[in-house]
């Protein structure tokens, strides 16, 4: 109920986002979107679904900070609208987590348009960072990125897709008559998304999606097989354990890789030598 008078919905106007949220209130938006997400996660079933019903029709809200343009904040201070939408997609995926049901995610499709969804994430992959003066580096350091807010609402996309087939369409990179932007923009999604399937303690199977941080592409394909092959199974015949212990060994050496083809006279000594 409070974020439905704080943005303004009791007026009738979600297309009106932007006259009610400014720099004065946001960060009480954030807040408010930040606690709901905590609500939902455990994942607790009853609250997920207590925030899906309530009559403050909170989805909606929700659903239009995500799909709106929050102007004139995002002409002045684009940082706290990316932080904005950025926590609207999280939680609209905390309500649908571990779910074996499709009626959350009817809920926030029933008002939604599954292009202009696609859209907002595109949007923000091709966004490009902009650093006011005043702001210290350390600031910039703490903002939130375009792409991996869209990289979030991608993932949004990918999991209402099981629900709607217009939507799931939209996500495949070799669609024809698409713009050239659009299509760069799903092509990278696509292939720096990921997703694994975990058993929880009900024996239950989740899948579970996530970003593929581009630092991953420096991995060798040499260190791939060795991991894969030479990972030691667990009691339970589960080789995460031993994968996570060599996790700072990786990440290292991919820093080494991205460096070291920064150098291009470096690479071609490199391979001449090998």
């Amino acid at each position: 109920m409070f974020l439905d008078c704080i943005c303004g919905s009791t007026t009738g106007g979600l297309g009106l986002l932007g006259l009610y949220i400014n720099e004065n209130n946001v960060a009480l938006i954030n807040q408010t979107l930040e606690t709901l997400t905590e609500y939902c996660q455990g994942p607790c079933h009853e609250n997920q679904n207590c925030i899906a019903i309530h009559e403050s029709n909170g989805l909606d809200i929700v659903t239009a900070l995500i799909l709106n343009d929050i102007s004139p904040l995002g002409k002045s201070r684009m940082d706290l609208v990316l932080e904005l939408k950025n926590n609207a997609s999280k939680l609209l995926l905390a309500i649908m987590e571990s779910r074996g049901d499709s009626e959350n995610a009817e809920r926030i499709l029933y008002n939604m348009n599954p292009k202009q969804l696609v859209d907002v994430a595109c949007r923000a992959f091709h966004q490009e960072t902009t650093e006011d003066d005043d702001v210290d580096d350390a600031s910039v350091e703490d903002m939130v990125s375009p792409r991996e807010v869209g990289h979030n609402i991608w993932i949004l996309c990918h999991q209402l897709s099981q629900h709607n087939k217009e939507l799931a369409s939209l996500l495949k990179p070799a669609e024809s008559g698409r713009d050239p932007k659009t299509q760069k923009a799903v092509a990278y999604y696509t292939s720096h998304t990921a997703q694994i399937e975990i058993v929880r303690h009900d024996r239950t199977l989740e899948q579970i999606v996530f970003p593929i941080p581009e630092i991953c592409e420096y991995l060798t394909t040499d260190t791939k097989i060795k991991v894969l092959n030479t990972a030691e199974r667990d009691d339970q015949g589960s080789k995460v354990a031993d994968f996570f212990e060599r996790t700072d060994q990786m990440f290292n050496e991919m820093n080494w890789q991205k460096k070291l083809r920064g150098m291009c006279c470096v690479i071609f000594l490199t391979l001449s030598v090998t």
